[in-house]
Protein backbone atom coordinates (compact mmCIF):
# COMPACT_ATOMS: atom_id res chain seq x y z
CA UNK A 1 0.00 0.00 0.00
CA UNK A 2 1.36 3.60 -1.00
CA UNK A 3 2.02 5.69 1.90
CA UNK A 4 0.40 8.86 2.13
CA UNK A 5 2.35 11.82 1.50
CA UNK A 6 1.59 14.38 4.23
CA UNK A 7 1.61 18.31 2.94
CA UNK A 8 1.62 21.31 5.00
CA UNK A 9 0.54 24.82 4.31
CA UNK A 10 2.30 28.42 5.53
CA UNK A 11 0.67 29.04 8.95
CA UNK A 12 1.99 32.62 8.88
CA UNK A 13 -0.95 35.10 7.66
CA UNK A 14 0.91 37.66 5.89
CA UNK A 15 1.74 34.95 3.14
CA UNK A 16 -2.24 32.89 2.93
CA UNK A 17 -3.23 36.63 2.02
CA UNK A 18 -0.93 36.87 -0.26
CA UNK A 19 -1.45 33.12 -1.65
CA UNK A 20 -5.20 33.71 -1.70
CA UNK A 21 -4.69 36.82 -4.02
CA UNK A 22 -3.26 34.68 -6.36
CA UNK A 23 -5.49 31.98 -6.11
CA UNK A 24 -8.46 34.38 -6.94
CA UNK A 25 -6.71 35.68 -10.07
CA UNK A 26 -5.99 32.02 -11.54
CA UNK A 27 -9.65 31.13 -10.54
CA UNK A 28 -10.23 34.39 -12.73
CA UNK A 29 -8.12 32.68 -15.52
CA UNK A 30 -9.75 29.64 -15.01
CA UNK A 31 -13.33 31.50 -15.92
CA UNK A 32 -12.73 32.95 -18.69
CA UNK A 33 -9.92 30.83 -20.34
CA UNK A 34 -10.17 27.41 -19.30
CA UNK A 35 -6.70 27.56 -17.57
CA UNK A 36 -6.32 24.66 -15.71
CA UNK A 37 -2.54 23.20 -15.84
CA UNK A 38 -0.01 25.80 -14.62
CA UNK A 39 3.51 25.20 -14.26
CA UNK A 40 5.83 27.11 -11.50
CA UNK A 41 9.24 28.37 -12.42
CA UNK A 42 11.25 30.40 -10.82
CA UNK A 43 13.60 33.20 -12.35
CA UNK A 44 16.65 31.74 -11.04
CA UNK A 45 17.22 29.03 -7.58
CA UNK A 46 16.13 29.86 -4.35
CA UNK A 47 13.27 31.80 -4.40
CA UNK A 48 11.02 29.70 -3.42
CA UNK A 49 9.02 27.93 -6.33
CA UNK A 50 8.07 25.25 -4.15
CA UNK A 51 6.69 26.76 -1.11
CA UNK A 52 4.83 28.66 -3.48
CA UNK A 53 3.42 25.60 -5.50
CA UNK A 54 2.94 23.83 -2.76
CA UNK A 55 0.64 26.82 -0.59
CA UNK A 56 -1.45 27.66 -3.92
CA UNK A 57 -2.27 23.37 -4.31
CA UNK A 58 -3.43 23.32 -0.56
CA UNK A 59 -5.49 26.64 -1.28
CA UNK A 60 -7.15 25.33 -4.23
CA UNK A 61 -7.50 21.90 -2.69
CA UNK A 62 -9.15 23.26 0.38
CA UNK A 63 -11.87 25.01 -2.12
CA UNK A 64 -13.09 22.02 -3.39
CA UNK A 65 -11.00 21.70 -6.38
CA UNK A 66 -9.87 17.98 -7.42
CA UNK A 67 -6.00 19.06 -7.69
CA UNK A 68 -2.53 17.69 -8.15
CA UNK A 69 0.69 18.80 -7.21
CA UNK A 70 3.58 17.63 -9.31
CA UNK A 71 7.19 17.74 -8.73
CA UNK A 72 8.53 18.09 -12.05
CA UNK A 73 12.30 18.52 -11.16
CA UNK A 74 13.64 15.35 -12.80
CA UNK A 75 17.40 16.66 -12.09
CA UNK A 76 17.60 16.80 -8.03
CA UNK A 77 17.60 13.17 -6.29
CA UNK A 78 14.51 12.48 -4.03
CA UNK A 79 16.66 11.98 -1.18
CA UNK A 80 17.32 15.89 -0.93
CA UNK A 81 13.47 16.66 -1.59
CA UNK A 82 10.84 17.48 1.39
CA UNK A 83 7.76 15.84 -0.07
CA UNK A 84 9.45 12.53 -1.52
CA UNK A 85 9.93 10.50 1.26
CA UNK A 86 8.54 7.03 1.02
CA UNK A 87 7.52 8.54 -2.77
CA UNK A 88 9.95 7.37 -4.47
CA UNK A 89 8.38 6.03 -7.50
CA UNK A 90 7.31 9.38 -9.63
CA UNK A 91 7.28 11.21 -13.28
CA UNK A 92 10.54 9.60 -14.05
CA UNK A 93 9.62 6.40 -13.31
CA UNK A 94 6.46 6.78 -15.24
CA UNK A 95 7.82 8.82 -18.63
CA UNK A 96 10.46 5.74 -18.83
CA UNK A 97 7.57 3.36 -18.79
CA UNK A 98 9.37 1.67 -15.62
CA UNK A 99 4.98 1.78 -13.81
CA UNK A 100 1.83 2.85 -14.27
CA UNK A 101 -0.02 5.67 -14.04
CA UNK A 102 -1.72 4.26 -10.84
CA UNK A 103 1.29 3.84 -9.23
CA UNK A 104 2.42 7.50 -9.14
CA UNK A 105 -0.52 8.81 -7.94
CA UNK A 106 -0.31 9.80 -4.30
CA UNK A 107 -3.25 10.44 -2.05
CA UNK A 108 -2.27 13.34 1.07
CA UNK A 109 -3.51 14.76 4.07
CA UNK A 110 -5.79 17.49 2.26
CA UNK A 111 -8.87 16.07 1.04
CA UNK A 112 -8.92 16.78 -3.51
CA UNK A 113 -4.93 16.70 -3.29
CA UNK A 114 -2.88 14.35 -4.84
CA UNK A 115 1.39 14.64 -5.44
CA UNK A 116 3.30 13.26 -8.03
CA UNK A 117 7.02 12.94 -6.96
CA UNK A 118 9.55 13.62 -9.31
CA UNK A 119 10.62 10.02 -8.79
CA UNK A 120 14.47 8.66 -8.17
CA UNK A 121 15.70 11.04 -10.55
CA UNK A 122 17.29 10.78 -14.71
CA UNK A 123 20.12 11.10 -16.74
CA UNK A 124 17.94 12.30 -19.41
CA UNK A 125 15.26 14.99 -18.20
CA UNK A 126 14.72 16.74 -21.56
CA UNK A 127 14.23 13.07 -23.44
CA UNK A 128 11.81 12.18 -20.99
CA UNK A 129 9.87 15.53 -20.76
CA UNK A 130 9.33 15.76 -24.86
CA UNK A 131 9.01 12.20 -25.02
CA UNK A 132 5.07 10.28 -26.02
CA UNK A 133 4.49 9.56 -22.44
CA UNK A 134 4.37 13.25 -21.46
CA UNK A 135 1.70 13.37 -23.54
CA UNK A 136 0.11 10.69 -22.47
CA UNK A 137 0.19 11.63 -18.61
CA UNK A 138 -0.54 15.44 -19.72
CA UNK A 139 -4.34 13.81 -21.39
CA UNK A 140 -4.49 11.71 -18.23
CA UNK A 141 -4.38 14.87 -15.89
CA UNK A 142 -6.55 16.95 -17.65
CA UNK A 143 -9.32 14.50 -17.90
CA UNK A 144 -8.89 13.61 -13.70
CA UNK A 145 -8.37 17.08 -12.23
CA UNK A 146 -9.36 20.80 -12.03
CA UNK A 147 -6.30 21.83 -11.43
CA UNK A 148 -2.84 20.71 -12.02
CA UNK A 149 0.39 22.79 -10.12
CA UNK A 150 3.52 21.70 -11.97
CA UNK A 151 6.62 22.91 -10.11
CA UNK A 152 9.27 22.85 -12.36
CA UNK A 153 13.31 23.80 -12.06
CA UNK A 154 13.97 27.65 -12.40
CA UNK A 155 14.56 28.81 -15.77
CA UNK A 156 18.40 29.99 -15.48
CA UNK A 157 19.33 26.22 -13.97
CA UNK A 158 18.09 24.19 -16.95
CA UNK A 159 15.91 24.24 -20.28
CA UNK A 160 13.37 22.09 -18.30
CA UNK A 161 10.66 24.32 -17.99
CA UNK A 162 11.10 25.45 -21.39
CA UNK A 163 10.27 22.05 -22.68
CA UNK A 164 7.19 21.93 -20.71
CA UNK A 165 6.23 25.95 -21.75
CA UNK A 166 4.02 25.05 -25.04
CA UNK A 167 2.03 22.32 -23.01
CA UNK A 168 0.58 24.14 -20.30
CA UNK A 169 -2.31 26.36 -19.98
CA UNK A 170 -0.09 29.24 -18.12
CA UNK A 171 3.07 29.98 -16.43
CA UNK A 172 3.83 31.73 -13.20
CA UNK A 173 7.41 32.61 -12.67
CA UNK A 174 8.31 33.00 -9.35
CA UNK A 175 11.15 35.94 -7.87
CA UNK A 176 12.67 37.22 -4.51
CA UNK A 177 12.53 40.12 -3.17
CA UNK A 178 15.43 42.40 -3.17
CA UNK A 179 17.44 39.66 -4.36
CA UNK A 180 15.96 38.54 -8.15
CA UNK A 181 16.80 41.61 -10.60
CA UNK A 182 14.44 43.29 -13.51
CA UNK A 183 17.37 41.89 -16.00
CA UNK A 184 17.22 37.93 -14.41
CA UNK A 185 12.63 38.33 -14.42
CA UNK A 186 13.09 39.93 -18.51
CA UNK A 187 15.20 37.05 -19.31
CA UNK A 188 13.24 34.52 -17.75
CA UNK A 189 10.09 35.85 -19.42
CA UNK A 190 11.64 36.10 -22.78
CA UNK A 191 13.12 32.46 -22.73
CA UNK A 192 9.88 30.94 -21.41
CA UNK A 193 7.52 33.27 -24.22
CA UNK A 194 10.35 32.20 -26.86
CA UNK A 195 9.25 28.95 -26.27
CA UNK A 196 5.78 29.46 -26.90
CA UNK A 197 4.42 29.73 -23.48
CA UNK A 198 1.79 31.78 -21.96
CA UNK A 199 2.80 33.91 -18.48
CA UNK A 200 0.18 34.46 -16.18
CA UNK A 201 2.13 36.64 -13.93
CA UNK A 202 5.39 36.86 -11.89
CA UNK A 203 5.03 36.44 -7.90
CA UNK A 204 7.21 38.62 -6.01
CA UNK A 205 7.97 36.19 -3.07
CA UNK A 206 10.25 36.23 0.16
CA UNK A 207 9.08 40.14 0.87
CA UNK A 208 9.26 41.57 4.85
CA UNK A 209 5.86 41.51 6.48
CA UNK A 210 6.14 45.66 7.11
CA UNK A 211 7.13 45.96 3.13
CA UNK A 212 3.59 43.71 2.09
CA UNK A 213 1.72 46.06 4.43
CA UNK A 214 2.92 49.57 2.66
CA UNK A 215 2.20 47.96 -0.68
CA UNK A 216 -1.31 47.08 0.28
CA UNK A 217 -3.22 48.75 2.76
CA UNK A 218 -5.60 47.82 5.47
CA UNK A 219 -4.45 43.91 3.92
CA UNK A 220 -4.84 42.89 7.67
CA UNK A 221 -8.06 44.89 8.27
CA UNK A 222 -10.12 41.95 9.97
CA UNK A 223 -7.20 40.81 12.36
CA UNK A 224 -5.26 43.95 13.02
CA UNK A 225 -6.30 44.85 16.78
CA UNK A 226 -5.48 48.44 16.01
CA UNK A 227 -8.54 48.72 14.24
CA UNK A 228 -10.63 47.20 16.73
CA UNK A 229 -9.52 50.22 19.31
CA UNK A 230 -10.16 52.91 16.83
CA UNK A 231 -13.72 51.43 16.48
CA UNK A 232 -14.20 51.27 20.38
CA UNK A 233 -12.52 54.99 20.83
CA UNK A 234 -14.75 56.22 18.00
CA UNK A 235 -17.96 54.74 19.61
CA UNK A 236 -16.79 55.91 22.96
CA UNK A 237 -16.53 59.48 22.03
CA UNK A 238 -20.11 59.67 19.98
CA UNK A 239 -22.11 57.70 22.41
Amino acid sequence: MKKRIDIYRNTNQYVNDAIDRIIVGIHLKKQKGGYKMIMFSGCEPGVGTTTISISLAISMANTGWKTILIDGDLRKMAKYKRLNLGAETGLSEFLSNKCSYDEIIYDTNHDNLSYISSGRGASNPVSLLCSARMEELIEKLNEGYDYIVIDMPSVTTSIDANVLANKVDGIILVSAYAKTDKTSIRESKDILTSSGGNIMGIILNKMEASTYGNILKNFDYYKNQRYVSKRTRSKAKYS
